[in-house]
């Protein structure tokens, strides 16, 4: 997200003198400097935060960050018969994408969602997103 941001700053702000080499416009531009981008409000893009595209963030920033989901990680395993009939990570709580909170705690599993059965949506969104911010700069 931080490259196609840096993509589209720098072509929104190409320079116009070439006589020496220019210096990139976008070199310390990131994806929480997208309201710097003047096609940022397009609907259907990256720019436009819906509830998949803020979870994705807060996802990211949680595993970059925080080193996982929760202190220690696990992957939990269903079984039926003896035979292993799911694996699966459970993500916090959301709600509009954001992790639940109270007070000073912000790890809450009571809706046992699993990062599974969200993935396939969130992958497709991005890239449909993605597919969408691509053009709008083309």
């Amino acid at each position: 997200m931080d490259f196609i941001t840096k993509i589209v700053y720098q072509f929104e702000n190409l320079p116009h003198d070439f006589s020496d080499y220019p210096k990139l416009k976008c070199s310390n531009i990131l994806y929480g400097d997208s309201k710097k981008i003047k096609k940022n409000k397009g609907v259907n893009t990256l720019f436009h935060k819906t509830n998949n595209i803020r979870l994705i963030l807060n996802l990211r920033n949680e595993i970059i960050h925080n080193s996982s989901f929760e202190n220690i990680p696990k992957v939990y395993q269903l079984f039926e018969e003896n035979k292993i009939v799911e694996k699966f990570i459970l993500i916090p709580d959301t709600t509009d994408g954001n992790f639940d909170s109270y007070k000073n705690r912000n790890r809450f599993f009571n809706n046992d969602t699993k990062l599974n059965e969200i993935l396939p949506d969130l992958v497709t969104e991005f890239w449909t997103s993605m597919r969408n911010t691509v053009k709008t700069i083309s």
